[in-house]
């Protein structure tokens, strides 16, 4: 490139660059001498030295002014210099100037293409592993997510185990319990055998006792008494003759119809051990149902059904217990406190007519009392579920020294038909803790 045209002259550019550079002085230099010249000229003024209106200066250079100035000079000297180059030289130069920039291209195109190749891999491999690190991230969520669930559901099975374990001891001493219970039982019987024999058969040590059974009159020997009474009565009718005799068989009838009287009586009451003998239309089989228990809280009971030892399910008491026929203890309803409620819906319109409360007797409670039974209640119809205050049919006390089963007539004798039974419990006999309600019937006459 040293053999070409314009770079074998270099004392010509370095000609240029002078001359610019002594322009540049020379017009600083000139600047400056007219700021003094202007600074004095305005000094005189001010002292008095002649008057501004015979004398007229031109204005003023501006920054402006001076570019257009140092533009003419240079655009001048730029045409000398273009007269003094020769042609052929310039466009020496700019086909110089394209033939290094095509070389340019050439070397650096291939380049860049690589390049933005490679970027485009390196940015699709950058996407990939953004969207793999995603895929563990929402792997590694689901992973702890499980994980957290798998330590909950570990943590309830060793509570489970716990209190199976703890069931299973209860159940083992229980059962120790019981078998001891029913060896005492049996070594009780074994002991009552002889006694039992020796009451009915009597012994042969002790003569002076006559065995129960010498003291039992057989079927035979009844039927002989019977007719020896009947010929005596009849032997007898010969004494009374008349009106006499009249007034006679009249008190041997009365006297008859009292003995049977007592034989009925004593088998009612054996009767009605297990039932009234009258129609319960709350109980849940016959269609019966309880629908609300309103602000009453029932108190959570369990009972454990287990096969060898190990618990199967828990059974709790609902307030249907009160409309079933089970009555045991412990099959009851307990609710918390000593004040209850229940509303029962009839199986058909009744006009009530009586209330039956049952309550286990203090002779099969385990603990020989029957302090949680109900003591002063009401009973209500209702002609909607939701009625706050029904219509009082009657109040009652349940008599914890009377039998288990009570049954009290309705007071309001004109109350109508209902088919909603409310009742309430207002007190027990004195347990702290919870009321039993065991069964509740309801008797009337049904309106169709």
């Amino acid at each position: 490139m040293a053999s070409r045209g314009i770079w074998s002259r270099p004392e010509k550019l370095g000609a240029l660059e002078s001359t610019q550079a002594g322009l540049q002085v020379r017009v600083q230099r000139m600047e400056k001498e007219l700021e003094l010249l202007t600074a004095d000229f305005r000094a005189w003024l001010d002292w008095g030295g002649g008057s501004s209106e015979t004398i007229r200066l031109p204005p003023p250079l501006t920054p402006a002014h001076i570019i257009k100035l140092l533009g003419k000079v240079t655009l001048q000297r730029l045409d000398e210099l273009r007269n003094m180059l020769p042609f052929e030289s310039l466009e020496r130069v700019q086909a110089d100037i394209a033939a290094i920039q095509q070389m340019h291209e050439e070397r650096t195109e291939p380049a860049l293409r690589a390049v933005g190749c490679n970027t485009k891999m390196l940015l699709q491999k950058v996407k990939e592993m953004e969207s793999a690190v995603e895929r563990l991230t929402d792997e590694q969520k689901q992973l702890l997510t499980a994980l957290a669930l798998l330590e909950e559901q570990l943590g309830q099975t060793r509570l489970e185990l716990q209190a199976a374990r703890a069931v299973n001891k209860d159940m083992d001493s229980s059962m120790r319990a019981m078998e001891s219970s029913v060896k005492s039982i049996t070594d009780k019987e074994k002991a009552l055998l002889p006694l039992v024999n020796k009451l009915l058969f009597g012994s042969s040590q002790d003569s002076t006792r006559e065995p129960l059974t010498a003291q039992l009159v057989h079927q035979q020997e009844l039927e002989a008494l019977l007719a020896g009474l009947e010929k005596k009565i009849r032997s007898d009718d010969s004494l009374y003759p008349g009106l006499a005799m009249k007034a006679h068989s009249a008190t041997v009838r009365v006297g008859i119809i009292k003995e049977v009287e007592s034989i009925v009586e004593q088998a009612l009451k054996l009767y009605s051990a297990d039932r009234v003998g009258l129609v319960d239309y709350a109980l849940e089989s016959a269609g019966g149902t309880v629908i609300h228990t309103r602000c009453t809280e029932t108190l959570e009971t369990k009972t454990i059904h287990s096969l060898f030892g190990i618990p199967l399910w828990y059974q709790s008491h609902s307030p249907r217990a009160v409309i079933q026929p089970e009555v045991h203890p412990g099959n009851c309803w307990p609710f918390k406190g000593s004040q209850g409620f229940v509303v029962i819906e009839l199986a058909v319109w009744i006009r009530p007519t009586a209330f039956t409360l049952e309550h286990i007797p203090k002779s099969i409670s385990p603990h020989g009392s029957i302090r949680s039974a109900p003591q002063d209640f009401s009973v209500y119809g209702l002609d909607d579920e939701n009625q706050a205050e029904g219509v009082l049919l009657g109040q009652y006390t349940y008599n914890e020294e009377g039998d288990s089963i009570q049954t009290f007539e309705v007071q309001n004798k004109d109350a109508a038909a209902f088919k909603l039974i409310e009742l309430r419990v207002n007190n027990n006999w004195g347990h702290p803790e919870y009321t039993c309600l065991y069964r509740f019937r309801v008797h009337g006459d049904p309106v169709i």
